[in-house]
């Protein structure tokens, strides 16, 4: 048998040869179809994702529009919603002479938008409901609930397939504080046309720039964070504005600042030399900062500091204007000290005129 194995064919391989080589390219041949396969997964979880964010995108910018979303959620409750309630996003079209109201995003159909990008998945809205979390500020018929989306992908696009759902936050008014129904609303951040190009198998990379074109938002939630890693930049251009949200209504035991001048006259401004780029720069030492207002330090996962150089606005406007107040008392004080330096003049004059009118040969007096 082992004789018969290590016969010769007519190309010069034994039948072991041939049969190790057979294996081996049995071998290859999985490993090709298992990253295939794997290839084709990640294909279809890009696509999927794009389109739900596709979707999730048009629903946001219908809803921009206030009269669409008065239409599709008018007399809705604004804290608690039920799924099903409402099945279909209405795009409301001022057209002439009659405005006109068209269902867009119904529930419980399929919708394929990557074909066109030259995909070929389908995904199916599921539901919409709302809910507040933690509800409508108290006493106030104005604030912002969220509209929850759920899709479904999988082989048969049902509850069983997968699921996902995510969120549109709308600024809402309401009959009342007492009654939720609302009356007016429109999404926040309403998204009118982007383009984004994914290139990393698992769809989590961009390649090139993101661009948010005109009229459109990005709305970052509790515990979401941006890091610019060096070299990295923002540029605020022309009249382009960062804006800081400060409603007093969204504060509560407000109270004035202390006086600050003493402690920020500690803080150290120095200039310094990046170790990872080279670049010289200003600013201040973390280590440093913390011992004087630590409530401006974070620590990163890393253990590195960073300072909130933002919230040191306010206390440099607390420290000038303490200044403005020294200012203002020494002023007044160097006032009072002319006022008496006058006062000591016309008196010294007089008594000057009253000598010289008694001895008017005083050598003083010529």
């Amino acid at each position: 048998m082992i004789q018969g194995l290590a016969v010769k064919n007519n190309k010069g391989f034994s039948i072991v040869e041939v049969l190790v080589a057979a294996a081996l390219m049995g071998a290859l041949a999985l490993a090709i179809s298992k990253l295939t396969q794997d290839q084709l997964k990640s294909t279809r979880t890009v696509e999927t994702r794009f389109e739900y964010n596709a979707i999730l995108n048009g629903i946001r910018e219908i809803l921009g529009d206030r009269q669409s979303c008065k239409e599709t959620f008018q007399t809705r409750n604004a804290e608690t919603l039920a799924a099903g309630t409402v099945d279909r996003i209405k795009s409301y079209k001022p057209t002439i002479p009659t405005p006109t109201i068209v269902d867009k995003y119904i529930a419980n159909l399929n919708y394929n938008l990557a074909p066109q990008y030259g995909a070929g998945g389908t995904i199916r809205i599921l539901s919409y409901r709302l809910a507040a979390m933690g509800g409508l500020p108290g006493g106030s018929n104005i604030g912002t609930t969220n509209l929850y989306v759920k899709f479904a992908f999988g082989p048969d696009k049902t509850y069983s397939s997968s699921t996902i759902e995510r969120k549109i936050t709308l600024e809402v008014q309401t009959v009342s504080a007492a009654n939720r129904n609302i009356v007016e609303c429109n999404s926040t951040g309403a998204i009118a046309d982007y383009d984004a190009r994914y290139v990393d198998v698992s769809g989590d990379y961009m390649d090139g720039p993101l661009e948010i074109r005109s009229g459109s938002g990005i709305t970052m939630r509790n515990g979401t964070n941006i890091t610019l890693d060096s070299g990295s930049e923002i540029i605020v251009a022309g009249t382009a504005q960062i804006r800081f949200t400060s409603d007093k209504r969204l504060k509560e035991e407000i109270k004035n600042s202390k006086p600050t001048l003493a402690k920020i006259l500690k803080l150290r401004p120095v200039n310094y030399r990046w170790k990872d780029t080279d670049d010289r720069d200003h600013g201040l030492i973390a280590q440093e900062v913390q011992k004087i207002y630590p409530e401006l330090v974070h620590t990163d996962e890393q253990g590195y500091l960073s300072v909130n150089y933002i919230m040191l606005t306010p206390l440099l406007i607390k420290s000038v204007q303490e200044l403005d107040q020294e200012n203002r008392t020494l002023k007044k004080n160097l006032t009072q000290l002319k006022e008496e330096q006058t006062k000591i003049n016309v008196m010294l004059n007089e008594m000057r005129n009253n000598f010289c009118a008694e001895n008017p040969q005083s050598a003083s007096c010529k």
